[in-house]
């Protein structure tokens, strides 16, 4: 579980590693080379129970703010078509 920054590639149905966010924290969503069903999932149980908190079908640039503290993300891939998805969550920590 990294803290600040997640980055890497999905090439098939499966989830990625988590990030710890929060509290307070702003954060930059970037995803390329989507050609599949992605979905950008929370959780406030350690990892226990995900939620939805947006798809991705294309192409995504975006900013997000997570107001609580330890919470988590990740990229989960859905349907997977065909290549890799390049993902990045991150945030400057100071």
């Amino acid at each position: 579980m990294a803290s600040g920054i997640l980055e890497g590639q999905l090439s098939g149905v499966g989830a990625s590693e988590a990030v710890t966010l929060g509290p307070k924290t702003p954060f930059n969503l970037s995803l390329s080379g989507v050609d599949g069903t992605y979905v950008i999932e929370r959780s406030f149980d350690e990892g226990a129970t995900w939620m939805v908190v947006g798809t991705a079908t294309k192409d995504y640039e975006g900013v997000g703010y997570e107001p609580e503290a330890k919470t988590l993300y990740h990229i989960k891939c859905t349907s997977y078509t065909s290549g890799p998805m390049t993902f990045r969550i991150g945030t400057r920590m100071s």
